[in-house]
């Protein structure tokens, strides 16, 4: 985990959030995914009702997306305020697709995961957990 100064003060930032919908979600083209798992949310950057993280502090970030589709072809695109950054895409049944990239933010910009195209995503259960994230640190400020 990677930590910068702020003042006198160390500030980690991370975020590790998945989705735990245990049926098939389906999306459609420009809905925002909103992973309601939390399972690491350092500097509390992100929120499960938004499904947006707002950066806490002006840096350089790493996040990455990953997902497995059902039955249908899915885009799925991480965008830092409006700006697509990188898009994944999974074509037929049981793809794995994932998508990372390093992005500059200021002090309250945001970051968003987004349908790019019609999404239906693999179930989650005991052989299947947390088949869709989004991850992400803050790499250098």
């Amino acid at each position: 985990m990677l930590t910068f100064l702020a003042g006198s003060q160390t500030r980690k930032v991370a975020l590790s959030v998945h989705i735990s919908d245990t049926g098939f979600p389906t999306f459609t083209k420009g809905d925002i995914v909103r992973f309601d798992t939390i399972l690491a949310n350092l500097g509390d950057g992100y929120n499960a009702n938004t499904g947006y993280f707002t950066a806490p502090v002006k840096g350089l970030y790493f996040f990455m997306l990953y997902f497995m589709t059902y039955d249908s072809q899915s885009n799925l695109a991480i965008y830092a305020n409006d700006n697509r950054i990188c898009t994944a895409s999974a074509v037929s049944n049981h793809d794995v697709a994932t998508c990372s990239a390093f992005v500059q933010l200021a002090v309250g910009e945001v970051i968003s995961v987004r349908v790019a195209y019609g999404a239906k995503l693999f179930y989650n259960n005991e052989n299947h957990k947390n088949e869709h994230a989004l991850v992400g640190f803050l790499y250098s400020s």
